[in-house]
């Protein structure tokens, strides 16, 4: 039987993360070199490019609105570390919007500079976005190799916390090519690497998929549990409900 159509991906890799009021503290801080600092100086355009992750999620526009102004400035002043940086946010803005055309040109371009650059870190991200764009066209080989290469970067560079997202996002794409022992092993590697970082909430998602892999088998309930009770400890309702459902 054909394991069941259920999985969850790890999409938000970037985004700010924790209490609004640390997150509000954070913003202030960079509003504040955004306001002392000339437009020149490459931490003013960093601070405007940080700015931006804070809304991307629930204020896309005045997110796109730091992205264009810290890429206007980097191009000015010559900031390829800026440029790169800008252009991964903006190609996520595109993928949110399912405008992948255009999410892959600024993708590629932001690639294409922390490869000169070597910064692995931004290389992983753009892998990572890559891998989004694939899967969204449904294209799962392409997707599965992003995801790969993006957890291999992120592995050499001690990010396993990154590392557990792209190797969960791939094993989504083998489970959908009918590769389902693949798609196991990717996701209790992923697993492992959750727990080892303390990620409440990427084990859960990862025991939903395995729970999704292992139909028919004992240990499908057994993830099914253990997915239910994390998301429910770490207030998730929404993981808690898929869990409870699927």
């Amino acid at each position: 039987m054909k394991p069941q159509r259920s999985l969850i991906l790890v999409f938000l890799l970037v985004l700010i993360a924790g209490p609004l009021w640390a997150q509000q503290r954070k913003i202030d801080s960079l509003q504040h070199l955004v306001n002392t600092l000339p437009a020149s100086d490459t931490s003013h355009i960093r601070a405007l490019l940080l700015m931006s992750e804070s809304y991307i999620g629930n204020e896309p526009v005045r997110a796109r609105a730091y992205l264009d102004a810290g890429l206007r400035l980097s191009e000015q002043h010559g900031y390829k570390a800026g440029i790169a940086l800008a252009s991964l946010g903006i190609g996520k803005y595109h993928i949110d919007r399912r405008q992948l055309d255009s999410a892959l040109w600024y993708v590629r371009r932001g690639l294409a500079i922390y490869k000169k650059l070597q910064r692995a870190l931004g290389m992983g991200n753009a892998h990572n976005y890559l891998g989004m764009i694939h899967g969204m066209r449904d294209e799962h080989r392409e997707a599965i190799a992003e995801f790969t290469e993006a957890a291999r970067i992120y592995g050499e560079i001690g990010r396993r916390d990154r590392m557990a997202h792209a190797l969960g996002n791939s094993g989504v794409h083998y489970h959908d090519q009918g590769i389902y022992d693949s798609a196991a092993t990717v996701f209790e590697r992923a697993l492992r690497l959750c727990e080892e970082v303390g990620d409440k909430s990427g084990v859960a998602a990862q025991c939903i998929n395995l729970a999704n892999t292992f139909v028919g088998d004992s240990l499908k309930m057994v993830y099914y549990a253990k997915g239910y009770e994390l998301f429910t400890e770490i207030g998730d309702s929404q993981g808690a409900n898929h869990a409870l459902y699927h």
